[in-house]
């Protein structure tokens, strides 16, 4: 799933019911009791016969909902940056992975030329060793033939 794209989609989501959420609670009418009425005798108008026609509880049930989508859209985006920081991470640690198998790969071919320069540079000792030899002896038969 490519959650860049879905993170973009439910951004434009969030900021669309974000502005729709700001403007229900604005368009709202003030609640003169404030937070004793909550407690004391506002329930009677809570319950009363209209309270599902009337503007303002039309209002409410659009701030309801869109706090609730507002709310599991931040849980949704919250969850699709964390996908999309451990998929990063995952391309990444597969990357170095490549690299230090590549790395290796490259030392054994970087050890094995040195090995076959060392065993190289050996033999041409050897052969030069040889040929030093068989020019000692070449000069002393010419020097007994003397």
């Amino acid at each position: 799933m490519n959650w860049s794209i879905v993170n973009t989609v439910v951004g434009v989501i969030q900021i669309i019911v974000s502005i729709v959420l700001i403007a229900s609670v604005l368009m709202q009418s003030a609640k003169k009791e404030g937070l004793s009425g909550v407690v004391g005798g506002a329930s009677e108008t809570f319950f009363g016969k209209n309270k599902g026609r009337t503007l303002d509880a039309t209002f409410a049930v659009i701030t309801t909902i869109c706090a609730i989508v507002f709310l599991v859209s931040s849980l949704f985006l919250s969850y699709g940056m964390i996908a999309v920081e451990n998929a990063e991470n995952r391309k990444a640690s597969e990357q170095q992975t490549q690299e230090n198998d590549a790395d290796a790969a490259n030392a054994v071919d970087v050890e094995t030329e040195e090995d076959a320069a060392e065993s190289n540079a050996e033999n041409g000792e050897e052969a030069a060793g040889e040929e030093a030899e068989e020019a000692e002896e070449t000069e002393e038969a010419a020097a007994t033939a003397e």
